[in-house]
C-alpha cells in the first residue's frame, strides 16, 4: 500500500485547477441569465408570446408564462446568453396564427421594436417590457 505523503506529494496541482475551471464553465449555462416580464400600461400581463434578445449573430428567447414572465435562453430554455447589448421583440403575439396580434406589430420584431437591453456579466439582468395593445384594424 502506497504510503499517503508519497503520493500526495506525486500529484501535481495543476490537473486539479484546469479541471476545477472546466467545471465552473460547464455549471450554470455559463452566460448571465436573464429574466424578466411583459405586461401593458394598465399592469395585465401578456401570456402569450415569447421575447427575443438578437444582437445581429446571436439570439435568446425565452416564452411567457401566465404571469408575463420569461427567462431567457441561448441553446435551452433558461440558460442565459453572453453579455452584450441585445435589440429586444416579442414574437407569436397572437390569438390566432399571425391575424389576431394582442400587441402593437411594431413590438413584434427585434429590429422595429424600438426596445434594447444591456446583458451585463456582473449583475443581475431584469429586463421589464411595457407593450402597447394594436391599434384599431384600418379596413
Amino acid at each position: 500500500m502506497p504510503n499517503r505523503s508519497s503520493l500526495a506529494g506525486r500529484l501535481s496541482p495543476i490537473p486539479l485547477f484546469i479541471g476545477s475551471c472546466l467545471i465552473s464553465l460547464s455549471g450554470c449555462g455559463g452566460h448571465p441569465s436573464v429574466t424578466g416580464s411583459v405586461k401593458f400600461p394598465d399592469g395585465s400581463p401578456l401570456t402569450v408570446g415569447e421575447v427575443v434578445l438578437d444582437n445581429g449573430s446571436i439570439m435568446g428567447r425565452g416564452s411567457l408564462d401566465e404571469n408575463g414572465g420569461f427567462v431567457i435562453g441561448f441553446t435551452r430554455p433558461g440558460d442565459g446568453i453572453p453579455a452584450g447589448w441585445y435589440h429586444v421583440g416579442i414574437i407569436n403575439a397572437s390569438r390566432a396564427g399571425m391575424t389576431d396580434w394582442l400587441i402593437d406589430q411594431k413590438f413584434l420584431s427585434p429590429q422595429t421594436s424600438g426596445l434594447r437591453f444591456k446583458v451585463s456579466a456582473d449583475r443581475k439582468n431584469e429586463l421589464l417590457i411595457v407593450v402597447t395593445p394594436p391599434g384599431p384594424k384600418k379596413r
